[in-house]
């Protein structure tokens, strides 16, 4: 553990990944409580939103290589803001759920992403 705080740009980093995880954790639990609420059968879009699950990890596996994974994290993040609110003014119907099911694919990623950079980074300060 104090590893974690031995230098100041080890600090920042780790109150960074800390408030990251926050963020993550608290949006993904966020989309999946709404995911119910848009629409469709509640057992379908639960359905659809674990599915969704499996084709964001590939895409993480094929794009990070040639993205970067702050590019890739960034704009997931950005994107999913950007979907969550206009699906938030949407009526209920089939534009909400897809919004819906691509916000869940990109806190997806970033979870992915989150995890990756943290066993890379914290694994060489060890």
């Amino acid at each position: 553990m104090s590893a974690l705080v031995s230098t100041w740009t080890m600090t920042k980093i780790t109150l960074v990944m800390w408030v990251n995880w926050i963020v993550v954790t608290v949006g993904y639990y966020g989309i999946s409580l709404g995911i119910g609420n848009v629409g469709t059968d509640i057992f379908m879009s639960f359905f659809l939103v674990s599915l969704i699950e499996i084709p964001s990890n590939v895409f993480v596996a094929l794009t990070m290589d040639h993205l970067g994974r702050k590019t890739l994290y960034v704009c997931s993040i950005l994107l999913t803001g950007l979907g969550c609110l206009i699906a938030a003014f949407l009526e209920e119907g089939g534009a909400k759920t897809a919004l819906s099911i691509t916000g869940m694919l990109k806190v997806n990623v970033w979870i992915v992403i989150r995890d990756d950079f943290q066993n890379i980074f914290f694994a060489s300060y060890q």
